[in-house]
């Protein structure tokens, strides 16, 4: 549910959602979606805000 709830506000906010494991630490022994797999997508997220 936590990782649902963090998905809406992204969208919320006009987002493509980007799940990292970092962003809720509570969630134990994730594997995945750490900043690596994701970096090509949170540049380009950076440059659309940037626009």
């Amino acid at each position: 549910m936590k990782a649902l709830k963090h998905y809406n506000a992204q969208r919320a906010q006009g987002l493509d959602p980007i799940f990292l494991a970092s962003d809720l630490p509570e969630i134990k022994n994730v594997e995945v979606w750490v900043d690596e797999d994701v970096c090509d997508y949170q540049d380009a997220r950076e440059e659309a805000a940037a626009r």
